[in-house]
């Protein structure tokens, strides 16, 4: 194995609540070397105790909810790195997002909010995203937790929270600060909360995965489970350090 500390999208480790080919076996080699790694995601609505347990119910045994860092942890990082005066925070999203607000140590509130986060909630209202907007619109900053645009809920295609995020940005007129899947922006406050080099990026997706790690200057594993990588977008100036078909190909 690499001598790395490992950052590994969790799309790599489990799809459609199914652990993907080696996966297992790469992450129990990671534990028995002691490798250091982090497991990014951006299901920000979910706190890392939950997505552990999801983990560990699929077989992955080690897991700890220490080794998780989400688009919610990254978008509070970065407020507190970018803006540290800042004091009061309004969120639209699920329970990670309100658990990270709370240890990054601000106030929340619909009073004047200093930063508001967007995070995907089947439930919230028009009410809620017209809150949202005016927020932004008398001067918060917009951030989004999550870019996916479809969402595939129960294995039907749904609105997610990127395609939310437009509409947001047009009603206020304000641009978003992303987190999301594909944005340097999460992978840049990874890099923060690790503090570490001899950064090794493992995912799954060329454009949204290796692409974004190259531009913040990772090491980067492409797995390809199993598709030709001949239409993936790659060419002679943009292309992973290394192509794996799957995890196993890690664990020699």
């Amino acid at each position: 194995m690499f001598q790395a500390t490992y950052v590994i999208q969790l799309d790599v480790l489990v799809k459609n609540g199914i652990a993907q080919r080696g996966a297992i076996a790469f992450m129990k080699k990671l534990e028995e070397e002691n490798m250091p790694y982090v497991i990014i995601t951006e299901q920000s609505g979910r706190i890392r105790d939950h997505i552990a347990d999801y983990l560990v119910e699929r077989g992955f045994r080690y897991i700890r909810p220490s080794s998780i860092y989400t688009s919610s942890m990254a978008c509070v990082d970065y407020i507190h790195a970018r803006y540290p005066k800042i004091q009061k925070a309004a969120y639209l999203g699920g329970a990670g997002i309100k658990e990270a607000i709370e240890k990054g140590g601000y106030t929340i509130t619909f009073e004047h909010p200093e930063y508001v986060i967007v995070g995907m909630n089947k439930k919230s209202t028009y009410l809620e995203y017209s809150r949202i907007a005016l927020c932004a619109r008398d001067g918060a900053l917009l951030v989004s937790s999550d870019n996916r645009v479809i969402q595939s809920v129960d294995g039907m295609p749904l609105i997610g929270n990127g395609s939310v995020i437009k509409m947001l940005e047009s009603a206020s007129g304000k641009r978003s600060i992303t987190f999301g899947r594909g944005s340097e922006n999460l992978l840049l406050m990874t890099k923060l909360f690790l503090q570490k080099s001899n950064l090794l990026f493992i995912g799954n997706d060329f454009h949204k995965d290796i692409l974004p790690a190259m531009h913040c200057e990772f090491t980067t594993v492409f797995v390809t489970e199993g598709r030709s990588i001949e239409n993936s977008g790659m060419d002679d100036k943009y292309h992973p350090d290394y192509i794996v078909e799957d995890l196993f190909g890690l664990t020699k």
